[in-house]
């Protein structure tokens, strides 16, 4: 069955090697902000894609030697920790006191350096993010129902040269990329090249399709104003034919009007043939008798 581009994204981006401790946390961190819900009660994520919920498992375990409180809900991966000791020490990792009513805050200090930086715009996607399918449009987006998370992501993803765009629809607020090269750049930055490149090909492919129709339409057009003016050319010499201007134009003008009356499918090279003349003295005959109609019309 076929994936959208989306879960294609996130699939490789599970795929990534979890072998830096520093980077698993940021990874989580990036993941729990950006979750369906994390206060001092609980910590509950929920997820469509098969692979997250064991990725995150899996670096849950790496970073503080315990699992998810986990079920599957009606096609959803939950994962939740209630457990008092799991997040006393998960809001101790990341330098966030504990207490009822407090709002999550994004911690700088926990971020060490530029992979860990990666690492977390990672997890921010895993957990947050989505992507419309490219042949569509460019699109990728991170949703949070928290307005000061996005803020707060804004200069990680400036320091890197990403400037998404804030939006808000209803009580969700997300970070908006919009130019396919951003997309490409932030799919690289958080382990996915391979998306990236796919990306990229289907760029070239949408851009070689644009360059291909507009050509056509450049040709249907200048067929179609050919064939205009052939009908209105042939409609004016009809009308010569059947005046008494007729009988006053030279033979060679009456001989290459009529021989066009009756061939109208053909070339000025296959009636310059025809009447055993150059095609450019046909062409010259023609327009200029055909100038002359204009004027007098």
């Amino acid at each position: 069955m076929k994936t959208s581009f989306s879960s294609d994204v996130k699939r490789e981006l599970c795929a990534v090697p979890a072998d830096r401790l520093c980077c698993c946390s940021a990874e989580l961190y990036g993941a729990f902000l950006f979750s369906q819900l994390w206060n001092a009660a609980q910590l509950r994520l929920v997820t469509t894609h098969p692979d997250v919920p064991g990725r995150l498992d899996a670096l849950l375990v790496k970073r503080f030697g315990f699992t998810f409180d986990g079920s599957e809900s009606a096609g959803h991966a939950l994962r939740v920790i209630r457990g008092e000791a799991k997040l006393n020490a998960i809001f101790h990792a990341y330098g966030l006191e504990r207490r009822p009513g407090l709002s999550i805050h994004l911690n700088h200090a926990a971020l060490e350096g530029d992979c860990c930086r990666a690492a977390f715009c990672r997890g921010v996607f895993l957990s947050g993010g989505s992507m419309t399918d490219p042949e569509k449009k460019y699109h990728l987006e991170l949703v949070t129902p928290h307005r000061h998370l996005t803020r707060e992501l804004l200069p990680i993803l400036h320091e890197h040269g990403f400037e998404p765009r804030p939006v808000t629809r209803g009580a969700i607020h997300a970070l908006l990329f919009q130019s396919s090269e951003t997309i490409e750049d932030f799919l690289t930055f958080t382990g996915a090249p391979l998306s990236s490149l796919a990306l990229m090909q289907v760029k070239q492919l949408k851009d070689l399709r644009n360059q291909v129709n507009r050509h056509v339409n450049c040709d249907t057009g200048n067929m179609e104003r050919t064939l205009t003016a052939s009908a209105r050319q042939m409609e004016r010499f009809e009308r010569l034919r059947g005046s008494p201007a007729w009988d006053t134009l030279p033979v060679p003008l009456q001989t290459a009007v009529a021989m066009r009356l009756e061939n109208p499918d053909a070339s000025l090279t296959e009636l310059a043939g025809m009447l055993g003349i150059g095609r450019s003295a046909l062409n010259h005959r023609l327009r200029k008798l055909e100038r002359e109609l204009e004027a007098e019309s």
